[in-house]
């Protein structure tokens, strides 16, 4: 009721419709492309999450302050001899931006690493890492606390947590398989992969000086003395490997289809790796086109303009700006309304009226080399969520480039 005693009168108005029919439509996108993309990710990488987040809800359903009881120090090693806490500590996060930052890179760190040498061998790789991860963290901060230079006496007594020593582990092996390619460094330069371990630890370490220096270059040191073949000796042997899998009580999970066996690995090449998610452009390409979706439709409700309008034109993708479609309601209505006769090759409508999609019937050489051209890079793109056909067309406006064409496609 308002001041007067009358009721407030309330009225959908059709730009309200369309606001929430737009909301409904891209949070349903975003449901389903977190859905795919959550199928693509391997069996190890996916028990890594859901192992991170149950423990993580298992110590805030406890109420109690348990940092000090799973962190890592090398105090609590040395002269506790708590060693339980080498294998507790990565999985034991600090608080949910912690826990989502760090979940985000095994999605993408350990999936790919887990692709490229399996999944028994992964689980074997995060047991060394975190062993002799935590070794040479021990090691460093005592030298830390007797540097003759400058002393830091607390060092022993950090307590550090959390997955991000293994995962630049886990990131050193990934770029020294990778070959000699380059890798976009946040979307911002491009650098060569054998030197994105190294930068990406100096820039966490810019970005959050709070994060344990330490214990990143800990793990990253493993990780290389692992890629490099100083631990040769300790890493599994291929008849032992296939002589796990076919215990039977790995039998059910190897026979997922998630599971990446030792013959199933993917072999790094040149032409299939080096293709970099760019992060920082595709959250600027949807938050350019949150922006301009939200002026549209403020432009719609300042002219008064209803929910079947569609002012603008629309540009056909991979065609010159000066060729535009024409996309208003006016023209769009007197093609809805075209009556009798057989609807010609031009023409992309139906007798009835409703729009049918137009399929390309040439089957040229020429066509079907279009179709080859890019088939390892349309695949890179489809894993990531896009359709085939306009993920080609994509790739054939940006002259092949993965990295530009998912930009263009993201907006």
């Amino acid at each position: 009721f308002d001041e007067h005693g009358g009721r407030w009168s309330w009225r959908e108005t059709s730009i309200d419709q369309t606001r929430m029919a737009d909301a409904t439509k891209h949070v349903r996108a975003w449901i389903k492309r977190g859905r795919h993309a959550w199928k693509q990710v391997p069996f190890f990488a996916k028990a890594t999450v859901v192992t991170c987040v149950g423990f993580h809800l298992l110590v805030r359903w406890n109420h109690r302050n348990l940092v000090g009881d799973l962190c890592l120090s090398a105090d609590s090693l040395v002269y506790r001899y708590d060693f339980g806490r080498i294998l507790l500590a990565p999985l034991f996060h600090e608080g949910w931006k912690h826990l989502l930052v760090n979940m985000l890179a095994v999605t993408w760190i350990g999936s790919s690493v887990e692709k490229l040498v399996g999944t028994l061998n992964l689980a074997y790789l995060n047991s060394m890492l975190a062993i002799f991860g935590a070794v040479l963290y021990v090691i460093m901060a005592y030298a830390r606390a007797n540097n003759p230079i400058k002393s830091e006496s607390i060092a022993p007594f950090e307590c550090v947590a959390g997955m991000s020593g293994i995962l630049f582990g886990q990131l050193a092996v990934e770029c020294n398989m990778l070959g000699n390619v380059k890798r976009s460094l946040f979307g911002l330069v491009m650098i060569p992969v054998k030197l994105y371990p190294l930068a990406t630890l100096l820039a966490v370490w810019i970005i959050l000086p709070n994060a344990s220096f330490t214990a990143h270059l800990s793990g990253l040191l493993v990780g290389t003395m692992y890629a490099h073949g100083m631990l040769d000796k300790l890493k599994l042997d291929e008849p032992l490997v296939e002589y796990v899998e076919s215990f039977w009580p790995l039998r059910r999970f190897v026979q997922r289809s998630d599971y990446v066996t030792h013959e199933s690995r993917v072999v790094p090449s040149t032409s299939s790796v080096g293709v970099e998610v760019n992060v920082l452009g595709w959250t600027m390409g949807y938050l350019k086109s949150f922006l301009g979706r939200t002026q549209m439709l403020r432009s719609r409700r300042n002219k008064g303009v209803g929910a079947e309008e569609f002012p603008g034109e629309g540009h056909r993708l991979g065609g010159s700006e000066g060729k535009s479609i024409a996309t208003s309601s006016a023209g769009l209505r007197s093609n809805r309304q075209g009556t009798g006769g057989s609807t010609s090759a031009a023409n992309p409508l139906a007798k009835d009226g409703n729009f049918t999609r137009v399929t390309s019937q040439d089957n040229s050489p020429r066509e079907a080399f279009r179709n080859s051209k890019y088939e390892d890079k349309v695949a890179v793109l489809v894993e990531m969520g896009f359709d085939a056909n306009v993920a080609r067309d994509a790739l054939e406006a940006a002259g092949g480039d993965v990295p530009s064409a998912a930009e263009s496609l993201s907006r």
